[in-house]
């Protein structure tokens, strides 16, 4: 959910990965750590959940993001998010499980543009999540959606004026800094009761229009995550 460099631009909103914990009763709980790489950003996770009672529960997410190349031309970005997030769990019939998380996170990033200077920024995020999914000892499936506000709340250019594109691009995010996404995902687990190997897609589209149309935010589309999943 955060920074980062495509290339020879940089990107300043990556959604995290989807916490589904799919709980079906109280105190369970459910850990997980994955990897990410996509327009040359690398992404590292850990998640956490923990169900209070037979439907209340509480999970949080924290995200690492690095991007570029320090060494060969210092352009580059690195940022984390962190959220908390509390919700509702209703098991479905034998399998099936209806969640509801509702939370928010916070997010510093910093940037640096080769010899022309650098810029710090920060956002708080607040976001809804429901989910649908089916758990087996060997598979589980889930359908999610999360619809997230995040708002700038920190913003320092540092770019040279003259080096029209970046600085432009953060100057826009300074004049609008509020923005809606809905981030539905499909998230897929392999392996035994309680160790699995997930997969997870998310697809990130935003809703408010851009107000400055040359130099919208700059975030990440399509987002796929690898990592383990321990339920016990």
């Amino acid at each position: 959910m955060l920074l980062l460099l495509t290339s020879c631009s940089h990107t300043y909103y990556i959604p995290s990965t989807h916490n589904v914990p799919i709980f079906k009763e109280k105190n369970e709980y459910r850990l997980s750590a994955s990897f990410g790489e996509t327009d040359n950003v690398t992404t590292k996770e850990i998640q956490a959940a923990y169900s209070i009672t037979n439907h209340l529960a509480i999970m949080s997410n924290y995200l690492d993001a690095n991007s570029g190349k320090r060494i060969y031309d210092n352009n580059w970005g690195k940022g984390y998010y962190f959220d908390g997030a509390i919700g509702l769990y209703q098991p479905t019939k034998r399998t099936g499980v209806f969640e509801i998380y509702g939370g928010m996170g916070t997010s510093k990033q910093h940037h640096q543009y080769k010899m022309n200077g650098s810029s710090e920024l920060s956002f708080h995020k607040f976001f809804i999540q429901p989910s649908w999914g089916i758990s087996f000892n060997s598979i589980d499936i889930a359908l999610s959606s999360r619809l997230s506000q995040i708002s700038f709340n920190k913003i320092q250019n540092n770019i040279d004026p003259l080096q029209h594109t970046e600085y432009n691009e953060v100057y826009a995010i300074s004049v609008n800094r509020n923005h809606f996404f809905i981030e539905p995902a499909l998230t897929l687990r392999v392996g035994w009761k309680t160790t699995k190997l997930q997969l997870q897609l998310t697809q990130t589209d935003k809703l408010t229009k851009n107000t400055n149309t040359l130099y919208p935010l700059l975030y990440t589309r399509t987002n796929i995550c690898f990592g383990v999943f321990l339920a016990f």
